[in-house]
């Protein structure tokens, strides 16, 4: 997992719910 990915993945992850 990396950080940059980390990062987006929980913005993605907020709008998507």
């Amino acid at each position: 997992m990396s950080t940059t990915l980390a990062l987006p993945q929980k913005k993605y992850y907020r709008q998507r719910a």
